[in-house]
């Protein structure tokens, strides 16, 4: 089974992640690939070391040999495993904390920087903005179908759980309505609950972690409004400038020959002018334009719907949870038109879950954050917590429905 721990099948790491350990991890991940393609375990106890060395071990793992065959990882905190041994952690195909773990995510870093000029700390910092943001996308991807799963088994407990905690409830469903999520009469999929069971299971140190993502998705979503309902450009009789107007006039000047207008890149200059207006606040031109960028790089990383898509077919293969009950009775006699429009009703929840959890994994890049087992769990950090789950993992899932 793909979610059980092989020891007989393990790699050790129990020091910083370097390339000396690459060079003493090779053969050991190589030898077990030659002898089959079953899962390989990794147990972590590791004080973190390089973030870029993390896809090249999950790579030696799980890429294809010559035969094109594959191998699932999976990873166990055995003790320690913090920052990037946090984040190697988090991507196992199966990800297991042993109850005693301690689990630490925090901001990429350099180890050093030499010579440091204005410049190349600019520079640097930038780097490193970028390289949180990229991190963060990729935990995301595998914290996300997670979520899901742990809805799977809590969607029944949400309806106590909101009425036991009225007061966080509450200001959660006022976050969640800024997201202008549209309204389905066939979909149900309760945002608040799976928010709610999160919060209850972070200790207080940690509620900033949601806390500070719905806050970050209420900025986003606030901006992302403005911007699709302010004119690009004045409307006939109108004094109110549109969002490209001074932009239009100085690509005029540039450019005499040309026009902004029609370009296809429009709606995406519009998002942006609004998101810089927005950064401006409290911070020098060129910074509010880094920042600009640096947002506008996410959101169309965020937008990619190959990132939540699997999501939608994962409803629809557990109806009876995501779905109202009047439309699964008559699920076979529809037809596919009536069932994709059916599963088109769904992709704007979905898709809101997905971008609230890209933003739950900024947060973890942002400051420090020491997770107990159980708060990775619930995060989405990993799968199981033996002797101790919070849900049903999927591999007790697997083992009842065979029994």
């Amino acid at each position: 089974m793909s979610q059980t721990i092989d020891w007989q099948r393990c790699v050790h790491l129990d020091r910083p992640i370097d390339e000396d350990l690459i060079r003493d991890l090779l053969p050991k991940i190589l030898n077990f690939r030659q002898q089959s393609d079953a899962p390989i375990t990794i147990a972590l106890n590791s004080p973190g070391g390089a973030v870029g060395l993390i896809q090249t071990i999950r790579s030696l793992v799980r890429g294809p040999n010559q035969d094109g065959t594959t191998c699932s990882l999976v990873t166990v905190a055995v003790h320690k495993a913090y920052s990037a041994a946090a984040m190697l952690l988090a991507m196992g195909d199966y990800a297991v904390a042993l109850p005693h773990a301690e689990i630490l995510f925090h901001d990429v870093r350099y180890g050093s920087v030499r010579d440091v000029t204005p410049t190349s700390a600019l520079k640097a910092a930038e780097s490193l903005e970028a390289n949180n943001d990229r991190a963060a996308l990729d935990i995301a991807n595998r914290m996300f179908p997670r979520w899901m799963w742990m809805y799977l088994d809590i969607h029944d407990k949400t309806p106590a759980l909101k009425a036991n905690h009225p007061e966080q409830c509450a200001l959660f469903d006022e976050a969640v309505k800024w997201l202008a999520i549209p309204t389905s009469a066939h979909v149900r999929l309760d945002l608040v609950g799976l928010l709610l069971f999160i919060f209850q299971h972070l200790r207080v140190d940690n509620e900033c972690v949601l806390d500070n993502a719905l806050q970050r998705m209420t900025r986003w979503s606030s901006v992302t409004n403005i911007a699709k309902h302010r004119p690009l450009y004045r409307r006939p009789g109108s004094r109110l400038p549109g969002t490209l107007d001074g932009l239009a006039q100085v690509f005029k000047e540039l450019n005499p020959k040309e026009s902004l207008k029609g370009r296809r890149n429009e709606a995406d200059l519009g998002v942006f002018m609004t998101v810089l207006a927005a950064s401006l606040s409290n911070r020098s031109a060129k910074d509010a334009i880094s920042l600009a960028l640096r947002e506008m790089t996410m959101f169309s990383s965020m937008n990619d719907e190959n990132h939540w898509q699997t999501a939608v077919q994962l409803m629809l293969n557990h109806k009876y949870t995501f779905f109202q009950y009047e439309i699964i009775e008559k699920w076979d006699s529809l037809s596919e038109g009536e069932r994709e429009q059916i599963a088109d009703e769904s992709k704007p929840i979905v898709r809101a879950l997905w971008l609230l959890c890209v933003q739950v994994a900024r947060e973890l890049f942002s400051g420090e954050h020491r997770l107990k087992p159980s708060e990775a769990m619930v995060l989405g950090l990993v799968d199981e917590v033996p002797g101790y789950n919070v849900f049903e993992s999927r591999r007790q899932f697997d083992i009842s429905a065979v029994t």
